[in-house]
């Protein structure tokens, strides 16, 4: 094949990927570090979520034999990067993120891959300076933030899309796996085990490829309460719940940390205001309480609180300080508080798309860039 077809065949793949996040040219290399010529003609003929399509479609599409269509589609959706619909055996692309980039990762981890492993870590590093804002690309983010449910004051009105809680009392099902970022890049000792994936997210953890990722052992079945253990067990550790900002059909919940966390690093390090949305409430200090003994500064990952040293002679302006425009609203500060003097307030009424592809749609539709 010709060197301008072979690049028309990766361009196409590259451009079904379009929300919530949008591959930039340089993913074509990427692509074809994973994806052989051959197999990538047939993935060009997929699409993202919808219309989904048959091995026999496709073959009749390409000229392809339908044996050898199958079994690139069986290959690439065992690697996660493919979707499979069983009841009617159709096939079409997941999401790239959260999708097909934490199927792949997981599962390259998995089969001890660790030199692609290192080799993707290392161009993402190089380029997330650049690529990063692709994660932020909206003015409509794909992302939010939920707050730690007991750290907000009482008498503060919360909708059931920013309770934890509600999220997973409502889940019927509730699969958790290893977190992606972590397990590429290794920057920290944070848990793995800490993503979330409910109802619609784990039918397709479990029945979405055709060697499904839980047999796979990517993803486990878990009940409520061993999903709010994890939860608090991330809490203990300083990591932020995230999840998808729509206010039903939430497919996943994120715990993430700063060093390795693609989205909280897009406001963090590329100071861009469009990478996730924050959620509604931020600290109240209760300055009776407060011993000033910094245990929230030392937990912030936003480095969003400070001690504001004493200038009056009574010391009464010596007192721990919010940065409203650093603060993201996540409750880490309030739950690790020993003298329980500060607590969630709601300062604004930011409400998300109805659904999950309500959100996608509205993400592509208020696009920046």
């Amino acid at each position: 094949m010709a060197q301008d077809e072979t690049e028309e065949v990766y361009e196409k793949i590259r451009k079904k990927f379009w929300a919530p996040l949008r591959l930039p040219q340089m993913g074509k290399d990427l692509l074809k570090l994973v994806i052989p010529l051959e197999e990538a003609r047939v993935l060009a003929e997929l699409e993202l979520l919808s219309p989904r399509k048959k091995p026999s479609e496709i073959a009749k599409s390409t000229g392809l034999d339908v044996s050898f269509v199958t079994s690139v589609l069986e290959r690439t959706s065992q690697m996660g990067l493919v979707a499979f619909f069983k009841e009617e055996g159709s096939y079409a692309f997941p999401p790239l993120v959260p999708g097909a980039a934490e199927f792949f990762i997981m599962g390259a981890a998995k089969r001890g891959e660790e030199g692609l492993l290192s080799m993707i870590a290392q161009v993402y590093d190089s380029v997330y300076p650049v690529i990063g804002h692709e994660i932020g690309a909206s003015k409509s983010p794909w992302a939010r933030v939920i707050p730690i449910e007991r750290s907000i004051d009482p008498r503060s009105k919360v909708i059931p899309f920013e309770r934890t809680g509600n999220l997973l009392s409502e889940a019927n099902r509730i699969f958790v796996g290893n977190c992606m970022c972590r397990t590429l890049l290794k920057r920290c000792d944070n848990p793995l085990e800490t993503c979330f994936f409910l109802d619609s997210g784990a039918d397709v953890l479990s029945h979405g490829f055709s060697d499904s990722l839980v047999d796979q052992g990517l993803f486990r079945q878990i009940d409520k309460d061993k999903a709010l253990e994890i939860l608090t067990q991330c809490e203990k550790k300083g990591l932020v719940h995230m999840t998808s900002n729509s206010q039903e059909e939430r497919l996943f919940i994120c715990n993430c940390c700063t060093c390795c966390c693609g989205i909280l690093k897009g406001l963090l390090e590329l100071h861009n205001p469009r990478a996730f949305v924050k959620s509604n409430f931020a600290p109240s200090i209760d300055k009776e309480k407060c011993n000033k003994c910094e245990a929230c500064i030392k937990i912030c990952p936003m480095s969003a609180l400070y001690h504001h040293l004493g200038h009056e002679a009574d010391m009464s302006d010596d007192e721990i300080k919010v940065l409203e425009e650093r603060c993201i609203g996540c409750g880490l500060c309030a739950s690790h508080c020993p003298q329980e003097a500060i607590t969630l307030t709601r300062i604004r009424e930011d409400i998300p798309p109805p659904g999950f592809m309500d959100m996608l749609y509205e993400w592509q539709e208020k696009r920046v860039h």
